[in-house]
């Protein structure tokens, strides 16, 4: 019976924990860049498609795909910024968010299409393969 309150307890400060990391995501872009970017998880997509695919082709190492995903997560930033700022110009933030917000749909529906709607399991390496037990949990 505690085991049932102890695991929901730690999805649900799991769950905060991932809408914190979003919510700092927006605020840190918004603040530091001025741009209400939505599409900024269509980045993290691609990245992680990357990654997954770069993995799965035979890569030694999970350190060079997470890198690639990276640089290509910030060369999609620039290339995103670059692309919405003709677009938005001086409008505000709701034309940021509607080109953003569009932006993201395409970029997911893509994906959808080029790569299927199938989850994409990447293995573990082998240092984080293994599970850590809590006391009698």
């Amino acid at each position: 019976m505690i085991e049932t309150y102890v695991a929901t307890a730690v999805d649900g400060l799991a769950f905060g924990l991932l809408l914190l990391t979003v919510a700092a995501g927006l605020t840190l872009i918004y603040g530091v860049m001025g741009v209400l970017n939505l599409a900024h998880g269509s980045l993290y997509l691609a990245g992680a498609y990357l990654a997954s695919g770069m993995v799965s082709g035979g890569l030694p190492t999970l350190a060079l795909a997470v890198a690639a995903a990276t640089l290509l997560g910030a060369g999609g930033g620039v290339l995103l910024d670059h692309l919405t700022r003709p677009l938005t110009g001086d409008q505000g933030q709701l034309s940021q968010a509607l080109v953003t917000m569009g932006l993201a749909l395409l970029a997911a529906d893509a994906c959808n299409t080029l790569f299927g709607a199938a989850p994409r399991p990447v293995p573990p390496p082998t240092l984080l393969g293994g599970s850590v037990h809590l006391g009698a949990m």
